[in-house]
């Protein structure tokens, strides 16, 4: 068992004590990790902890080792109506997965098709002690908000629109799949070579849907993060349909996407380039690094 303390809460050491425990009790190995997940002015604090815990957890996930996360109906609801509200599509309105490719291993969601309900009434019957996180409560934070005051008032006139949005999301995944599935057929005819790059030319080629699908896909593919509507049209306008021989980038969240002639190049945000009257002596008996290494 991991528990990953954020050191966000004033309680945080009591749930950890309180964690581990549960694992002496249960004879089960626990893992504490400690981090500081404060989020950077202008971050979502929801989002960056998330990511700090995601990367930390892992770390633990060996080669087809299998992450297990009690996500629940009540959890894919909400994401779904947050991915919504963000004007997501397929892939943000699936949610979360049952189960994905975790590191070099798995992620597993066993109760996501339980509302949290029924997770309640059975740990009522077996006497099962767990905390509450008293942040819960705060609406400054979306999931709160959607979770304490806007399902509440809806499940008043649709009881059952928790199981109705998990059942959406599922839709919603098999057409984010189908989409995927599409650009895959796509990318065999828009790789430029045997290597990662996109080709221009090629994607001009197909629709317009088409090719942002295409793009989409391939960032993903790459490990990147997909970048929104605006970024988009900015690769659309700035970096497709810029002339031959311009160099444009665009630039979001830890990534770059260039062009270069006619392919498409997408990586970590390059080094500010050297001076240009940079002078660099060279013995001729070893090797010289060069300033972007």
């Amino acid at each position: 068992a991991i528990h990953v303390n954020h050191g966000l809460n004033r309680n945080a050491r009591n749930w950890a004590d309180h964690c581990r425990g549960v694992c002496e009790q249960l004879g089960a190995a626990y893992h504490l990790v400690e981090l500081d997940a404060r989020a950077p002015q202008g971050e979502s604090q929801e989002a960056w902890a998330r990511q700090l815990r995601y990367e930390a957890l892992v770390r633990f996930v060996g080669v087809d080792d299998v992450l297990f996360t009690a996500h629940h109906q009540d959890d894919m609801a909400e994401t779904l109506l947050i991915q919504l509200f963000r004007g997501a599509g397929p892939a943000g309105l699936a949610a979360m997965p049952m189960q994905a490719r975790f590191g070099a291993g798995w992620h597993y969601r066993p109760l996501l098709a339980f509302p949290l309900a029924e997770l309640h009434r059975y740990a009522r019957e077996y006497n099962l002690v767990w905390i509450e996180d008293d942040s819960n409560q705060d609406p400054k934070y979306d999931r709160n908000l959607l979770r304490n005051t806007i399902l509440p008032g809806i499940r008043q006139r649709w009881s059952g629109i928790t199981r109705t949005l998990y059942r959406a999301a599922r839709h919603q995944a098999d057409a984010s799949g189908l989409l995927d599935d599409l650009a895959d057929i796509d990318l065999k005819t828009c790789r430029s070579g045997a290597d990662t790059r996109l080709s221009v030319s090629q994607l001009l080629r197909i629709s317009r849907a088409r090719a942002a699908n295409t793009l989409r896909r391939w960032i993903r593919l790459q490990g990147f993060p997909v970048p929104n509507e605006r970024q988009l049209n900015q690769i659309f306008s700035g970096v497709l349909g810029a002339g031959p021989d311009a160099t444009p980038c665009v630039c979001w969240q830890g990534t770059e996407l260039r062009r270069y002639r006619d392919s498409l190049f997408i990586t970590v945000p390059l080094p500010p380039p050297p001076d240009p009257g940079l002078v660099t002596n060279w013995d001729l008996n070893r090797p010289s690094r060069l300033p972007l290494g």
